[in-house]
């Protein structure tokens, strides 16, 4: 720690903590401090970007990943168990789209290649911020087994497009997602994460009403991580503290 780090957290009169995590180590290292401590995710988004929802009835399945093309993302995972669903005679009910770039790209485009999936899948390259909304917008999931993932922005940006994420239960993404609106892999090995993400996959085919009511829960939660609600809450704590003061 930095000198110091201890006055000033006991001079403070709150803190905003960016994740869970760095909370719960700050109660551990700090005991005192545990009523001065606030979880406030650092992503957010803007509240015209929350999309008005409708329920959509897709004759297949429509997935995106989006994000940096390196391995610790997961886009790999995403091409096997899209792959494993393909070959059990589901190959017209599924579509993914990828938007992002990065040294991985050629690498997965041979994947699916080698997959027999090029048909099923889109590569798009970077794109702008519109226009990843807009494949959010006509996506059913974001299929995101990142392995490494502090915040999760994409995460966030998703549901407020009432595309339901498929995350690890770990890091931002587990935070910022519930049961209810999200699915979540509780594994780091390879092999387990494609066998869940295709399972998911056929689940969501197979009860679309479930994903339906994940999707709009979602969008409920997207609505809570705005810039504008976070901004009205640390008003709100200001207040509070010069009242107290006062």
């Amino acid at each position: 720690h930095f000198p110091g780090t201890r006055k000033t957290y006991q001079q403070a009169d709150h803190v905003f903590c960016g994740s869970r995590h760095t909370r719960q180590e700050l109660e551990v290292q700090y005991p005192e401090l545990s009523q001065k401590l606030e979880w406030m995710p650092e992503n957010g988004i803007e509240e015209k970007e929350i999309f008005k929802l409708i329920s959509l009835h897709h004759q297949c399945l429509r997935l995106c990943f989006v994000g940096r093309l390196v391995p610790y993302k997961g886009c790999d995972l995403v091409l096997k168990a899209l792959a494993k669903v393909a070959s059990m005679g589901m190959k017209n009910f599924f579509k993914l789209e990828v938007v992002g770039d990065g040294p991985e790209r050629n690498a997965l485009i041979r994947l699916a290649r080698s997959l027999k999936i090029e048909d099923l899948v889109t590569f798009h390259g970077w794109q702008s911020r519109e226009e990843v909304f807009a494949v959010f917008q006509r996506s059913d999931l974001l299929v995101f087994p990142s392995r490494r993932e502090f915040g999760g922005g994409v995460v966030v940006e998703a549901m407020a497009c009432g595309c339901v994420p498929v995350v690890l239960a770990h890091g931002g993404p587990d935070e910022i997602t519930g049961e209810d609106d999200a699915f979540k892999i509780n594994s780091f090995d390879p092999r387990s994460i494609v066998e869940r993400i295709s399972d998911i996959l056929i689940e969501c085919r197979a009860q679309p009403q479930r994903l339906n009511k994940k999707r709009f829960r979602a969008l409920a939660t997207a609505k809570e991580l705005t810039w504008e609600s976070k901004a009205l809450r640390m008003v709100e704590v200001y207040r509070n503290i010069q009242g107290r003061v006062a």
